[in-house]
């Protein structure tokens, strides 16, 4: 990646300098070359990191010095990839008002309404946004992932622990001491995704700790099919209309995004 500095910018840089900013750039420079991405999360650590070297204990790198650092340095902020196409907002619309009504014709509180959902958890993934001085080539991404299954009620009162699905039978990392006190559990599968085998066996688990009748909302994954033999006796299964989870589902578009970000911070 070419971060030739322009003629420009050099006289920008020429003249006099604070010490921990120089730091900062060198820094926020020698990892754009090698093309990782640098957000404003990071780009705050790195100063926090050098301010600590530099003895100055009291420095805070907020968002004003954030904003003036950038500024001086004309840095910006810029995707790595795209976004993807934006649905009809009247279809959405509709669609928001059919579930609605579907929830509400079936009598059972909001408390025991509950919305399940699988993600792709690439554990590897770098942000997809990053700071630079012009907008920069895409990145490869890292293909390792789990997939982690997700599951609470509409009021939020009850969030069941997160389903890990991993390629490997027993992972290292899960036998160390800090990983017993962990909530959740774990299996493994060839593929590391769900499969209908495997949703049958949450979806019974499921089942069996609800104390009421209760209200599950899923997306049309052909995984979420009900195999035979699989009995639900407290348990309804509304599903969403297909291409609409991404609006539609709330930990799709809330819960599961918050997580994400969060970790990739």
């Amino acid at each position: 990646m070419n971060h030739n500095i322009s003629p420009a910018r050099k006289k920008l840089f020429a003249v006099e300098t604070n010490p921990l900013d120089a730091k900062v750039f060198s820094a926020f420079v020698a990892l754009r070359r090698l093309g990782f991405p640098v957000s404003c999360e990071l780009l705050r650590e790195i100063a926090l990191f050098h301010a600590n070297l530099m003895g100055n204990i009291e420095f805070a790198a907020s968002r004003n010095w954030i904003r003036r650092f950038t500024k001086d340095y004309q840095i910006k902020k810029y995707r790595l990839n795209g976004v993807s196409a934006s649905l009809d907002d009247s279809k959405v619309r509709e669609a928001r008002s059919e579930l609605k009504d579907a929830i509400e014709k079936s009598g059972i509180p909001l408390e025991d309404v509950y919305n399940m959902d699988e993600t792709a958890f690439f554990y590897e993934c770098l942000p997809d946004k990053t700071l630079d001085f012009r907008s920069p080539h895409g990145v490869m991404a890292s293909k390792l992932r789990i997939t982690l299954v997700a599951c609470c009620n509409v009021t939020g009162s009850v969030k069941l622990p997160l389903l890990f699905i991993g390629k490997s039978k027993s992972p290292f990392c899960l036998r160390t001491e800090d990983c017993q006190g962990l909530r959740g559990q774990y299996i493994s599968h060839k593929s590391a995704w769900m499969t209908v085998e495997s949703f049958n066996k949450w979806l019974v688990e499921f089942d069996r700790g609800r104390e009421r009748p209760s209200l599950l909302i899923l997306d049309q994954a052909p995984v979420h099919k009900l195999a035979e033999g699989t009995i639900l006796r407290k348990t309804r299964l509304l599903f969403l209309p297909p291409k609409m989870t991404s609006v539609l589902q709330p930990l799709d578009a809330v819960v599961i995004h918050a997580l994400k970000s969060h970790y990739r911070k």
